[in-house]
């Protein structure tokens, strides 16, 4: 697969420019922060969010239903529906009637799908000229840009680029204040609002029962976009049906909550047909548009994209989205929901090359307030992609990692000092793309699988371990110091046959490759629980893919029932302690600093920190480092350049830069990438806390 020299540009470009890169991080952590603040004081926040994905889910499957119902009852109020196939239909729609109209002005507020159909400038080359209305989509429209973000399509700018764009447009100097900003906004649309014979809204919940359309601002234009001009035309996608008000009210908890942490929008406008008025020449249009929407819907695989409700969520808790902003995504919708979405609506192709941006990190998943499965969304679309477009030969390398790490550990004395070699790591860079600028780890012959002896005996606890690839090949002490705790507390332990965990082939498409080695994987773990053991994984990801992956990709009994029976290591430790068969019996390490990086897959399975309940227990105090991703992402990070390792740096350098705080005593994290990632950028030592752990066991220091 060829590389896309100009994208790559973009996304240097993006990740270099300070002025932009602190803009998106400030406004995507105030965002992120204030959903956190507002989610807690809903009482039941999860089943809320799994009662929206049931509602948005029936939805979907009785689609044409629900659309058939709604278009009756707008009908009935006066209103006018069309439904447009394509982006064309839909554009020539409101230019035709605009003509009808003899319209020259159009006000627009809060649409989405108008970026997407690219409405704006269908109209203009009509000659019909058009005014966003909204802040953040006129400031982009004055700066001639597609949207930034889902739900604030202007936070990549400075105030002082925003008074700059103002100050053109007016001719007159205006001050670099929001206040003054938005006081200039407003007097220079006022009489827009007065002139224009045609106002166009977004719709974010279209009422089947009723003929209703919800719309939901910050800004009171929306509602002078739909109640001034004289003709209202809405615009939805075919997505944005619900079955009636009660389940609106639902999925309205959510969506400003998720959004912008508000509890409810300043403006939520219900909108039943045209505004009433002795004026006989209102008119009230609902566009209903599909453009690639049934077919994503007619998709197993994809259609539960259908269920997002725009709350741009996914976007501000991605680590990726955060360093280069929406525009390198060259698309309306960007961000994580982005990739599939474009897959459909837009271009394919594109979509496939910003999906390489995607680091499999799952953090989208957690933050979804209808729970759509976004990273398995992505991995499918990128399975299309190189189905379409074939695969980079370092995703092609890395998806054979186990067979090359286990050749590499058979000649390891040979390997190691290959791999410290210049001249071996210019070649790997140019015919694998392995940067050479990142050390990789040493591999040893003696291996953990080879070397571990079980002790024999009958014990209350069965564990059949799941090691890996790194603690086998890389850091058999880790597999040692896992197994060692674990007979320490009473576990008979057997190694199951095992592949790797497939990560590195979900990260990058290699569905086919990584269902054969799913089916292995499953059918040794299952025979272990067959025989009553439990699988115990000391690598979060390895976990994630056995709790998570393995049953949405392999739908069957034996997935299941393994999933099931799967814990992390420190999550099955916390198990033994709550059911009083834990073993206390080690040193406590008194007044001494642990921060701890938690793995993104750790968030993504386990509620609770039982890292940090047992380096508590052993006396450390311990700082959760919250910076989100590491960068490294797995394999990420030891790509070339600006697809892999430079902007892996980018992605952890709040990270690093707090681990490497000397008042730190002991940097921790349980994964084995991360810690490479954490121990190159900050030069320092991480640590494994099961080696912490087998350490205060023995009762000694690190």
């Amino acid at each position: 697969m060829k590389r896309n020299e100009e994208f790559l540009k973009r996304v240097k470009d993006a990740a270099t420019n300070d002025i932009q890169r602190e803009a998106i991080k400030s406004a995507t952590k105030r965002l992120k922060d204030h959903k956190e603040e507002a989610y807690v004081l809903l009482d039941e926040p999860e089943k809320l969010r799994s009662e929206a994905s049931l509602i948005k889910s029936e939805t979907i499957d009785n689609l044409e239903q629900y659309l058939e119902e709604f278009t009756e009852n707008v009908r009935n109020r006066g209103g006018k529906v069309h439904y447009a196939n394509n982006s064309t239909e839909a554009v020539n729609y409101v230019i035709n009637l605009a003509k009808e109209k003899k319209s020259k002005l159009v006000v627009k507020s809060k649409s989405m799908v108008t970026e997407e159909i690219e409405l704006n400038q269908g109209l203009e080359e009509s000659g019909i000229s058009v005014v966003e209305t909204d802040l953040g989509e006129r400031i982009i429209q004055l700066a001639n840009e597609r949207p930034s973000h889902i739900l604030a399509p202007a936070m990549h700018k400075t105030r002082f680029q925003v008074a700059e764009l103002f100050s053109k447009e007016s001719g007159n100097k205006i001050e670099a204040d929001p206040e003054v900003i938005t006081q200039e906004a407003r007097r220079s649309l006022r009489k827009n609002f007065l002139d224009a014979d045609i106002g166009i809204s977004g719709v974010n919940f279209a009422i089947a029962e009723t003929g209703t359309l919800i719309l939901v601002t910050n800004e009171g234009n929306g509602r002078l976009v739909t109640s001034l001009p004289r003709i209202h035309i809405a615009i939805m996608g075919i997505e944005k049906i619900v079955p009636n008000l009660k389940d609106a009210l639902k999925l309205l908890q959510l969506l400003p909550r998720t959004a912008t942490g508000q509890k409810l929008t300043c403006y939520t406008s219900i909108i039943n047909g045209a505004i009433e008025s002795n004026d006989s020449n209102r008119e009230f249009h609902v566009i209903i548009l599909d453009n690639g929407r049934r077919k994503m819907k007619d998709d197993p695989h994809m259609k539960e994209g259908l269920s997002c409700i725009k709350c741009g969520a996914c976007s501000s808790i991605c680590p990726t989205y955060k360093i280069v902003g929406g525009h390198v995504f060259g698309s309306t919708y960007s961000g994580p929901i982005g990739i599939p979405w474009t897959a459909y609506t837009g271009d394919a192709n594109e979509s496939g090359q910003f999906s390489d941006l995607c680091i499999s990190c799952g953090l989208c998943e957690t933050i979804c307030p209808v729970e759509i499965d976004i990273p398995k969304l992505i991995m499918k679309t990128k399975e299309e992609h190189i189905e379409n477009n074939g695969q980079s030969k370092t995703n092609l390398f890395i998806a054979k990692l186990d067979s090359y790490s286990e050749l590499a550990s058979n000649i390891a004395p040979i390997t190691n000092i290959m791999l410290q070699n210049n001249t071996f790591r210019w070649i790997m860079e140019k015919t694998i793309g392995i940067d050479r600028r990142r050390p990789l780890p040493e591999f040893h012959r003696k291996t953990f699988q080879k070397s571990f002896k079980a002790k024999s005996g009958p014990k209350e606890n069965k564990v059949a371990y799941f090691y890996d690839v790194y603690a086998n090949f890389n850091d058999p002490d880790l597999g040692f110091a896992v197994t060692e705790i674990l007979e320490r507390n009473n576990s008979e332990i057997i190694l199951p046959i095992q592949k790797h965990s497939g990560m590195p082939l979900f990260a990058y498409g290699n569905i086919g490759m990584a269902e054969e080695l799913m089916k292995f994987n499953i059918k040794s773990l299952y025979s272990a629980i067959e025989k009553g053991y439990q699988i115990v994984a000391s690598e979060p990801t390895a976990a994630y893919c056995i709790k998570k992956l393995y049953p949405e990709f392999i739908s069957s009994h034996e997935s299941k029932i393994v999933s099931e029976n799967t814990y992390e290591f420190f999550e099955f430790l916390e198990n033994l302690e709550d059911n009083g068969r834990f073993n206390d019996d080690f040193k406590i390490f008194d007044k001494r600093i642990a921060a701890y990086h938690v793995p993104c897959h750790s968030k993504n399975l386990l509620p609770t920190k039982p890292v940090k309940r047992f380096l508590e227990r052993i006396g450390f105090e311990v700082q959760i480092v919250d910076h989100g991703c590491c960068g490294i992402a797995g394999t990420f990070g030891f790509k070339q350049g600006w697809e892999g390792y430079d902007l892996s740096k980018y992605i952890g350098k709040e990270l690093f830069e707090h681990m490497a705080d000397p008042s730190i005593d002991i940097p921790v994290t349980e994964s084995s990438v991360c810690k490479m990632q954490i121990e190159q950028f900050t030069n320092r030592t991480v640590y494994h806390p099961a080696k912490l752990l087998r350490n205060a066991y023995k009762k000694t220091l690190i």
